[in-house]
């Protein structure tokens, strides 16, 4: 006998078995497919997998979701054809907006909207509006029915808010005929009302599953549907009595306050049974009295879960309407518990502790009977594979509704192809794109040779812009110089023309980078660079969604290697493209199209498909929490509860009219959410886990919680009268900071950690830093590189270790070389020469100075190199650089230096080794030694040591009274000779060999400023100790000594300068000082 029938259970597996045994009655035909309407692709998943473990098979069943059933059976009763889209389809109906936005009559009613979409060019804006009112017009039709049917009957009075709304339906509804949901609704009814429907076209019955909540419009026709044929609803109830009239406890207040009685609370009868009863389930509650006023037999399958842990204790008070009295301090056994971090990423440490240690006790559960649900599963997804996938051991794992697009390389790359459309075409812009192996490929380029093509580029001066065409802006430089055109043809016309001396060729002098077979790496990426600006220049061009169809798959064939991997993330995308044309069909909009507009399209439908996608696979499953997502699991995990995350808010549009005249039935994402933290409470078998963010990871202050876990935890201690934070079993659990907390690893009650770094870490945190840094013990003496047996010692091995001690010792004797990052070259054209590239071009400047070649030739050959900044700036720079680099040579002119001597090798003997030296020729009055920068003290000690090996004689000997200088765009530094260069050279050799068997605390700049205050201004060695570690430590303007990654690595966070490093720098700098001579550098 046809009617509706609720089956009602606080348990979604017996709701399970209820439908399964009610499948195994034969329906009105053995062939019809039996119906059940869900809400998710989650619970159809679990649903099968259930039916098919009670009753052998699960097959012939469909899973559609309630939008989807009612457009089956207006199909059924001959309404509309079978799989004809709909034009009031929210997105069909955008673009429709989106077309009639671009044409607004000139009437007062759209005045405000006319304001609104002036100067757009991007048309985002436009799409934007037309994309919100498009949802708002589908909402209108399942919550204000009567008011889309009072607009279509006549024209929206003047004075109706927001009365454009009604007038862009109405021209809606004529050109599309008006068969919308709403329509549908209405003759479908009629049909079943009037027993029109064909026969054999309905389902023999219909069974909704574990839905919580529906509109009146859906639930209005299953009703009448139910005069027809059988309709279960299967809900998840956690009440077995009737607590559809209960209020929250502060609702109960206010009433009672504005009672005249003083009793109202129990004079008005109001309840509020469990507390959290009723705060949350209002949704719940308002659906299950909307359905039971009109079931027939109602069936319960409730079963009581006991009360013996916590969990199962709230559970059962839940079931049987039970307010929550106090309970013994043994029933705070971690069946719930509340964990607070300071970040998600230590949510991600702490919880999967908490899953080993819960594994430990009960080996019988395992990863896949986990399930951990976040608001935003995206922020989570990244930590998630840090530490259960690169953990110790890997915990199996797998993350549901990612949308493709945040979860496919593929389409990633796909999209920083459409972004080429608004692009500077910067070097790593597209250098970023070829990362991606199928496009690389395409081009015949690999992975490996992208740092060599890099090269090229930044040697060829390239920084933005393809050419004046594609980026008008360059017109404004004059001299683009260092854009992609010019840097290619330096690039090749140094390949065809090797540059040789100042030449240059048409205005060019080319880049002498490539050579051979290399050109095909490069005709690699010219062919990818053309492609690229052609591609920017169509991606321009605005053009109907038809034609964005065809556009799109040119992209895919143009830049993606033909094969089957990523096969299907491809497909993925081209379905999304596939039904352009219908769209543009479907919904009128004929109308050019940006590409904006476009890539929002791409991205919404593919969010769409991410919905529901990969849940309930193998391991620890990860997901959404989504509205009627009840699926039960033994430990039910909720990450991300903060105070301003959860319950997320809906926000409600300014011209949002239902936000005007609130009813009850309005969907209602915060109530949704309520629900949802009250299901999850339902859905976990064993253990019940939550965490958030609670701990400013700054200043360590609390945070607050969302109000849902608040709710719970006051539930807790004033209901139960439980110790949150007791001593022996806290249900809330203040975690700290890092993982390698010694509170982890002290036997504190619920911290603890299965980390093995961790407890590494901390080992090493007890232990105190290395006093000499990382070598405890000097290495034993070598006899490579400093015994005659194995040839001289190069000189130049004593002034690379007196410039950095540490990182000499790191390189030479450890062969280590730490990860240093580079400086990366700007992707703007430059407006002046600073930093590596004003040493480099002052220095050919000076050596250009010096050979005696004009000014003006190298000015050319810079300008044609590119290495100049364009136009009246790059003249200005370089007149600067050419007029220090003249002073400079000005200095060694007049000093009779210039040219520098000749050099030759020498053999010396110091401290029992040989040296082999490149010195002055014979007759030189001693070393000279350029620098186009700023004189460090480093420099001072390299021409100290070369100075010393030239006094110190050999073959041939040095002449008497020599003297060696260091020039520098600040200073000129001269060195007399000392009065036994021998014994000094030997004293630093003896240094560097100890130097080479441990890290000595020897800092050029720090040991030089030490020395100064302490002989040259009398301090005494505190006061002058103390001007050497501000040295060390820096400050924000300038960092210190101690940021250097060698010597952080040697010598540790501790203060390295002691005894030794006073010793050294009075025994280095004592007789360095005694023969030197400095003076300021000045231009005249």
């Amino acid at each position: 006998m046809a009617g509706l029938h609720l089956v009602t259970s606080n348990r979604m597996e017996r709701l399970a078995v209820a439908l399964a045994d009610l499948l195994r009655e034969p329906g009105s035909s053995p062939l019809a497919a039996e119906t059940i309407v869900v809400q998710s692709r989650g619970m159809e998943r679990w649903l099968a997998q259930q039916i098919a473990r009670r009753n052998g098979v699960c097959a012939n069943l469909a899973f559609p979701f309630p939008n989807a059933f009612l457009e089956r059976l207006a199909e059924a009763a001959g309404i509309r054809r079978a799989g004809d889209p709909s034009p009031f389809d929210p997105e069909a109906l955008a673009f429709r907006l989106f077309a009639l936005f671009g044409e607004l009559p000139a009437e007062e009613a759209f005045r405000a909207l006319g304001r609104y979409l002036e100067n757009d060019p991007s048309e985002l804006r436009r799409w934007e509006l037309a994309e919100q009112t498009a949802d708002l017009f589908d909402q209108y039709l399942v919550f204000r029915p009567e008011m889309i049917a009072a607009w279509e009957r006549t024209p929206p009075p003047r004075r109706e808010p927001h009365r454009w709304q009604g007038l862009l339906w109405r021209r809606i509804v004529a050109a599309t005929g008006g068969l919308h949901r709403q329509a549908l609704h209405r003759l479908v009814a009629e049909a079943i009302r009037t027993r029109s429907l064909p026969p054999g076209r309905l389902p023999g019955r219909v069974f909704v599953f574990g839905i919580s909540y529906l509109p009146f419009f859906h639930l209005e026709m299953l009703r009448a549907l139910s005069e027809l044929l059988d309709v279960y609803f299967f809900l998840l109830s956690p009440c077995r009595e009737y607590w559809a009239d209960l209020l929250p406890r502060r609702q109960i207040l206010n009433i009672a306050r504005k009672s005249p009685r003083g009793d109202a609370e129990g004079f008005l009868h109001l309840e509020e049974g469990h507390p959290l009863l009723a705060s949350l389930g209002l949704p719940g509650r308002q659906f299950l009295e909307a359905i039971a006023g009109e079931a027939a037999d109602p069936l319960e399958f409730f079963e009581e879960p006991g009360e013996e842990t916590l969990l199962h204790r709230i559970q059962t008070d839940l079931l049987l309407l039970r307010p929550p009295a106090p309970l013994p301090r043994a029933m705070q056994d971690g069946t719930v518990r509340v964990h607070s971090c300071h970040s998600p990423m230590r949510e991600m440490e702490v919880l999967r502790d908490q899953l080993l240690a819960l594994w430990e006790e009960d080996p019988a559960l395992g990863p896949a009977d986990v399930v951990v649900m976040a608001p935003d599963i995206e922020r989570y997804a990244p930590y998630a594979a840090a530490v259960f996938g690169a953990g110790d051991p890997p915990i199996p794992f797998h993350v549901a509704d990612r949308t493709p697009l945040r979860d496919s390389p593929f389409l990633q790359s796909v999209f920083k192809l459409l972004d080429l459309k608004d692009s500077r075409f910067t070097v790593e812009e597209l250098l970023r794109i070829l990362e991606d192996p199928d496009i690389a490929g395409r081009f015949g380029l690999a992975g490996g040779e992208l740092a060599r093509l890099s090269a090229w580029l930044r040697g060829a001066e390239i920084r933005w812009g393809l050419d004046e065409d594609l980026h008008p802006a360059l017109a404004y430089l004059g001299e683009p110089q260092n854009t992609w055109k010019a840097g290619i043809e330096r690039l090749l016309l140094g390949y065809a023309l090797p540059a040789a001396g100042g030449e240059s060729f048409l205005g060019l002098r080319g880049a002498d980078l490539l050579e051979g077979s290399e050109a095909a790496l490069l005709g690699g990426f010219l062919d990818f660079l053309e492609r690229a600006a052609a591609l920017c220049r169509r991606l321009r061009q605005p053009r109907p969604l038809s034609a964005w169809g065809g556009e799109l798959l040119r992209l895919l064939e143009e830049f993606f290697a033909a094969g089957e991997s990523r096969l299907d993330e491809r497909l993925s995308l081209e379905r999304a493209l596939a039904g352009l044309p219908g769209l543009e069909a479907l919904s009128g909009c004929r109308v050019p199209v940006p590409l904006e507009v476009l890539r929002r399209l791409l991205e919404r439908r593919l969010e769409s498909e991410g919905a529901g996608r990969g849940f309930l696979r193998e391991g620890v499953t990860f997901c959404s929490m989504l509205p009627m997502r009840s699926i039960p699991f033994p430990v039910v995990c909720l990450l991300g509860l903060d105070h301003d995350a959860f319950p997320r808010e809906t926000r409600r549009l300014a011209f949002d009219r239902m936000a005007l005249a609130p009813r009850p039935g309005d969907r209602s994402r915060r109530s949704d959410d309520r629900y949802l933290f009250l299901e999850a409470i339902l859905s976990a078998r064993r253990r019940l886990i939550l965490s958030y963010v609670g701990q400013d990871i700054q200043d360590n202050r609390r945070l607050p919680p969302s109000v849902l876990v608040s709710e719970l935890l006051d539930t807790l201690a004033q209901g139960y009268g439980l110790e949150l934070e007791d001593p022996a079993q806290p249900i809330l659990v203040h975690h700290p900071l890092h993982p390698f907390s010694e509170r982890y690893f002290r036997g504190e009650p619920a911290l603890f950690s299965y980390s093995q770094e961790d407890a590494a870490a901390l080992r090493a945190l007890r232990e105190g830093p290395v006093p000499e840094g990382f070598a405890r013990e000097p290495l034993p003496a070598e006899e490579a590189k400093d015994s005659p047996a194995e040839g001289p010692l190069a000189l130049e091995e004593l002034v690379s270790f007196f410039g950095n001690p540490s990182r000499y010792f790191l390189r030479r004797r450890l062969g280590v070389a730490l990860d240093i990052p580079q400086a990366q070259c700007s992707d703007s054209e430059p407006f002046s020469i600073e930093g590596l590239d004003r040493y480099r071009l002052g220095a050919r400047a000076f050596e250009e100075r010096l050979a005696g070649r004009p000014a003006r030739e190298l000015f050319a050959v810079l300008r044609a190199e590119g290495k100049l900044p364009p136009g009246r700036a790059g003249e200005i720079e370089f007149r600067a650089l050419w007029r220090l680099a003249d002073r400079m040579a000005r200095v060694l002119e007049e000093a009779g230096l210039a040219p520098p001597a000749a050099a030759e090798r020498r053999i010396l003997s110091a401290a029992g080794i040989e040296l082999a030296a490149l010195l002055p020729a014979k007759g030189a009055a001693g070393v000279v030694r350029a620098r186009f920068a700023r004189v460090r003290a480093a420099d001072r000690l390299g021409l100290w040591v070369e100075h010393l090996a030239f006094c110190r004689g050999g073959t041939p000997p040095a002449p008497a009274g020599a003297q060696s200088l260091l020039l520098g765009t600040d200073t000129v530094v001269r060195l007399r000779p000392p009065s036994d260069p021998a014994a000094l050279l030997d004293d630093l050799v003896a240094i560097f060999r100890e130097g080479r068997r441990r890290p000595i605390p020897f800092f050029p700049e720090c040991s030089m400023e030490f020395f100064r205050l302490l002989e040259e201004e009398g301090r005494a060695p505190r006061a002058a100790l103390a001007g050497a570690r501000r040295l060390w430590e820096g400050d924000e303007q300038r960092p210190g000594e101690s940021a250097d990654p060698w010597h952080r690595r040697c010598h540790g966070e501790g203060d390295p300068l002691g005894e030794e490093f006073q010793a050294l720098s009075r025994r280095v700098w004592g007789p360095l000082r005694e023969c030197l001579g400095e003076e300021k550098l000045t231009l005249p």
